[in-house]
């Protein structure tokens, strides 16, 4: 007979291969030898499936999260950042389709927030606070929720790039389920990772009387980013109507047949434009792409040295963004109706002009990482900026509050988690 565990194993399966963007309950009904009358005997809907996946999921990321507890008792800052690394590892390999699932579906909402995620947000608050105080870093509340926050992204990120497929688009959400190897082969890429949280990215010889001298180096970055208005495209009006029909229904019920009814169109008006639905939406993307390049090029290269262009790319990327609220529905829109659209054009170039900066970084000796990390520093960067602003209350526009959590991100993008002199000026 088939139970309710076998069906939640197989659902993860089947949809994981798509990385849930294809749930239909036929193909899991198919793969077990039932109908899907016998499947909802266990399920009575889509919907109470999801919930009991993820029920699934946050029942064994809080179990993972017990081991690190116990076993970080007595261990120092670096070795307990070790032990979280390797924690975090052994979750999402030993999870087939986890770490898709995570990404695709629970990054929908704040995790963190979840009734049954907030006690072990607050033992981990509680045992870092304490670690970093050992080694005489006093971390007040907001600096504290600072470095956590960094180091949560960087664990899971980094753990996402053993699943990237090198053949494919680099980006988080575009993964493979890697064999299930020894954690031990994973070793070398795991204590490279632990090095760079623990001392950053870039070298500090050359950066670190640069940025920590006071706020002042941040601000006169700020103060030189002229934003120019975006073109006014027809385009902007498709934005508009997914931003207007996701304020009056949710982004749930933000259908294409809503969304060309607000623009006075029918559906195949709408497309008529594009060879279908993906092109239409592929151009929008490639259409924002541009304009950013553009800007990123002309504003960047009035900067010098490694730090000022990163933190100007953080800068002029939430800028725009925030500017833009259309934009950020837009991405949110995506996600929720799980459309896939690759974030960049095929081929390495455009990561090779969108990042150009680490480039020149590394062949003038600024940054410390090799040629096959260069890449995913990049991203990581990318990753910061976003779910700094996706994972917090952050405002509609950059006022001092949120900028002062930004630069202290990017301090420790730079230098790492137990840096003694980060945010003394900040917080």
């Amino acid at each position: 007979m088939v139970r309710r565990e076998a069906i939640l194993d197989t659902a993860f399966k089947i949809w994981g291969k798509t990385n849930f963007t294809q749930m239909s309950l036929t193909p899991i009904a198919k793969h077990l030898g039932i109908t899907k009358a016998a499947l909802y005997k266990h399920f009575q809907s889509k919907n109470e499936l999801l919930q009991a996946m993820e029920q699934r999921f946050l029942s064994r990321y809080r179990e993972f999260h017990e081991e690190f507890f116990k076993e970080a008792e007595g261990l120092d800052l670096s070795r307990a950042v070790h032990l979280f690394l390797e924690k975090v590892l052994r979750f999402y390999l030993g999870n087939p389709y986890f770490l898709s699932y995570f990404y695709v579906w629970l990054l929908r909402t704040r995790m963190a927030e979840r009734a049954e995620i907030v006690p072990l947000f607050h033992r981990q608050r509680e045992l870092f606070h304490t670690l970093f105080h050992e080694i005489g870093i006093q971390t007040r509340a907001e600096e504290l929720e600072v470095r956590l926050h960094f180091l949560y992204i960087c664990a899971t990120f980094w753990v996402s790039t053993l699943f990237w497929n090198l053949n494919e688009c680099k980006h988080p959400s575009q993964l493979y389920n890697p064999e299930p190897i020894a954690v031990k082969e994973w070793e070398p890429a795991l204590d490279r990772w632990h090095r760079y949280c623990m001392q950053g990215l870039a070298s500090r010889r050359g950066l670190s009387k640069e940025v920590s001298q006071d706020e002042n180096f941040y601000k006169k970055i700020e103060k030189r980013v002229v934003f120019p208005p975006p073109p006014k495209r027809e385009h902007d009006r498709i934005f508009q109507a997914i931003v207007d029909v996701s304020a009056e229904v949710g982004i749930r019920d933000a259908s294409i047949e809503r969304i060309a009814e607000k623009l006075g169109m029918s559906k195949s008006s709408l497309y008529s434009h594009f060879r279908n639905k993906r092109s239409m939406f592929e151009s929008l993307i490639r259409e924002e792409q541009r304009f950013m390049l553009k800007v990123l090029k002309e504003k960047l290269s009035s900067f010098s040295g490694f730090a000022e262009r990163s933190y100007g790319f953080m800068y002029i990327t939430l800028l725009h963004t925030l500017s833009n609220p259309s934009l950020l529905s837009l991405f949110n829109w995506f996600r929720f109706q799980n459309i896939r659209i690759p974030i960049r054009s095929p081929g390495k170039s455009f990561m090779e002009e969108y990042f150009s900066f680490f480039y020149d970084a590394q062949s003038s000796g600024e940054l410390s990482c090799t040629q096959e990390e260069l890449l995913p520093s990049a991203v990581l960067l990318h990753v910061l900026t976003f779910r700094s602003l996706q994972d917090t209350d952050a405002p509609s526009e950059l006022n001092e509050s949120f900028l002062i959590k930004i630069r202290a991100m990017h301090r420790l993008y730079l230098y790492g988690l137990s840096t003694p002199t980060l945010f003394k000026e900040s917080v």
